[in-house]
């Protein structure tokens, strides 16, 4: 028999088939509740992901019957999604958001029932005392509770996933999810290159090469003299013509880097003690800079990476891990 995930985020969808546990194949569509924002309706994302179901099943030449499972996580719960899922306040593991999956059937995309897993947020009330503590997720928290079991870690830790948006996790000394905090750094770091006035210094365009000393330099000037004055120092260099677009571009990024370590150690809800490690997940650019960066300005903090296996889908994993505590496998 044959289990289907679903992980939508803002502007992609990604559909896995698995069979004994282990992701056969994969469809992907560049679909995403940011087109239900716009259309002002889920048409497009119900097409999607009917679709590419369709396109799983053609693939492995399987019939619906053979389809034991359907899990979603990820925006696909929230409000703009298929079916809006109520948060679970932190802590939370994987017990509590088996308890509080929400199944129902949609005829237009599978023969199945779907089943939601809920999202995560942080404990406080909305108020303008506690603002800065406030946060939440949804889809982090099944990353985070298969990157966990992948590679024994029981806590306490601070979980980093670099990426459009930059999710920090608390894990307690329990194992369970104790706060969340977001960062926008990847898309800044987009909007920057992309459309600001330092777009011609940049060349719009990213780099996949890092210049250790720039990336440092970076860093050291938000340390200094506050994010937005030293993005201008992007554009004094550029003029002065004495470096090469990796050089600039790794400036940026160190300066992105050192404002999210200060949003890491400075937030209230992760309230980050000393002797607790900070582990970061993926290779890319971003987690290597975020790596690099942390432990060369905060070198009593024991940083380390966690990278994906050859055929890691972390949200699916996740997703499958709680559905065994459900009960439903």
């Amino acid at each position: 028999m044959y289990i289907i995930t679903i992980d939508t985020g803002t502007t992609n969808t990604r559909v896995c088939l698995w069979h004994n546990e282990r992701a056969v194949e994969i469809a992907k569509r560049s679909i995403g509740v940011r087109n239900t924002g716009i259309d002002g309706h889920n048409g497009q994302l119900r097409a999607a992901i009917h679709e590419a179901i369709q396109e799983l099943m053609q693939r492995r030449t399987i019939c619906a019957d053979e389809i034991q499972l359907v899990l979603a996580s990820g925006m696909i719960t929230s409000n703009l999604g298929l079916a809006e899922v109520a948060h679970q306040t932190v802590p939370v593991n994987t017990n509590i958001l088996a308890q509080n999956i929400y199944s129902a059937t949609f005829a237009d995309i599978c023969d199945q029932p779907i089943h939601f897993l809920p999202g995560v947020k942080n404990q406080l009330p909305l108020n303008k005392n506690n603002l800065e503590a406030m946060d939440f997720m949804r889809g982090e928290e099944v990353e985070v509770i298969a990157l966990m079991a992948a590679n024994q870690i029981s806590g306490p830790a601070i979980m980093v996933l670099p990426g459009s948006h930059t999710k920090f996790v608390a894990i307690n000394q329990h194992g369970n999810i104790s706060a969340c905090c977001t960062t926008l750094a990847g898309e800044l770091n987009a909007v920057i290159t992309e459309n600001t006035v330092l777009s011609s210094s940049l060349e719009k365009r990213f780099t996949d090469q890092l210049d250790d000393s720039q990336l440092l330099a970076g860093a050291a000037s938000t340390k200094q003299v506050g994010f937005t004055r030293s993005l201008f120092s992007i554009r004094i260099m550029e003029q002065s013509g004495h470096l090469t677009h990796s050089q600039l571009a790794s400036f940026l990024l160190g300066a992105i880097a050192q404002s999210d370590i200060e949003a890491m150690l400075a937030s209230q809800a992760l309230a980050y003690q000393a002797g607790t490690p900070v582990i970061i997940y993926g290779e890319s650019i971003a987690g290597k800079v975020f790596h690099d960066v942390l432990q060369a300005t905060q070198p009593a903090i024991e940083t380390y990476s966690v990278l994906p296996s050859v055929d890691s889908n972390l949200a699916g994993e996740g997703a499958i891990l709680v559905a065994k505590s459900a009960g439903l496998l």
